[in-house]
């Protein structure tokens, strides 16, 4: 009987340490998943991007900016949804910049990289739950001491 209680508060203890170390979905401490992370969002390039800010895909939103274009969009991976915000430099000199999402007014942000003319960067975070990819967020880019840029709204 004693091997029994013993067991069950070890399992209870181990659940609950399980579920205070695994950090909230969405939360904005989520942690980049790479540098340059492979995904829809990335696979666009300049010249998909509209002046209206549409990629031809309904998960996935940009905006042209002087020295490139950023793309937002989320995509449902297994169990999860994902937001992913890139930024493909195309001209200018290097950069100090971080990339980032914005849902429901909260910021969710990368740390800061350097980025060279010629280079996607590509940031991932938790979204959601499965199938996710119509809530609506804005995708973000900020270089050092400036100003935010951010995608249009990207809902289906």
């Amino acid at each position: 009987m004693r091997t029994l209680v013993h067991t069950r508060r070890v399992s209870t203890i181990g659940v609950a340490l399980l579920f205070a170390l695994t950090p909230a979905v969405g939360y904005a401490a989520d942690i980049d998943t790479s540098t340059d992370e492979p995904s829809s969002a990335a696979a666009v390039r300049a010249t998909d991007c509209s002046g209206s800010g549409s990629t031809g895909f309904p998960w996935s939103r940009c905006t042209r900016l002087d020295n490139g274009v950023l793309v937002h969009g989320k995509k449902t991976n297994d169990t999860e949804t994902r937001a992913t915000t890139s930024y493909e430099k195309n001209a200018g000199g290097s950069v100090t910049l971080r990339l980032g999402y914005s849902k429901n007014g909260s910021e969710h942000w990368s740390a800061y990289f350097t980025q060279k003319k010629g280079e996607t960067k590509s940031r991932s975070w938790r979204f959601g739950p499965r199938n996710q990819e119509c809530k609506s967020s804005i995708g973000l880019l900020q270089e050092r001491g400036s100003d935010k840029r951010q995608t249009p709204i990207q809902k289906c």
